[in-house]
């Protein structure tokens, strides 16, 4: 079946929960090691049946911090498989309640 995933990165620990329209329920994805930390404005989207959570901003020590790292998560397994950081470029939502969502290919 198909599921609607719902994500929220902002507070620790992050979580994510699917939704299958089709039997009325939701349930957990498991969080597994390799997950992007806590972050305000990242960027996540759908890429071939993945999750990617990429950058953000976070605040250390009074600075505003963009990050430059991310994952693609099954929500299936909850496996995470990080990006690469090297040539990242540091990006964040500009718009904290509407996050950019991207994806490729003929189905979102």
């Amino acid at each position: 079946g198909r599921e609607v995933v719902v994500v929220q990165w902002l507070i620790d620990p992050p979580w994510m929960k699917a939704y299958d329209p089709a039997a009325g329920t939701w349930r957990t994805v498991p969080a597994t090691a390799g997950w992007p930390t806590a972050r305000d404005r990242p960027h996540v989207g759908a890429v071939d049946g993945k999750i990617l959570v990429y950058g953000g901003t976070k605040v250390r020590g009074g600075q505003v911090e963009r990050l430059r790292d991310g994952a693609l998560i099954d929500p299936a397994t909850g496996a995470a498989t990080a990006l690469p950081t090297t040539g990242a470029p540091g990006l964040a939502s500009p718009n904290p309640w509407a996050p950019l969502v991207f994806a490729r290919g003929t189905r979102a």
